[in-house]
């Protein structure tokens, strides 16, 4: 198989493994998803 581009362009959801072996996963959101997150505090904000 032979890949071309940028990764961006291939990847369409990440995912991210944290060093406490915490998984998430990453994609578009929007600025009120993000502002919630951030205000909830935990690992994905």
């Amino acid at each position: 198989m032979e890949a071309h581009g940028k990764a961006v362009d291939s990847i369409a959801s990440p995912e991210v493994l944290l060093h406490d072996g915490t998984r998430l996963g990453c994609g578009e959101t929007s600025d009120e998803e993000y502002a919630r997150m951030e205000r909830q505090g935990d690992k994905p904000g």
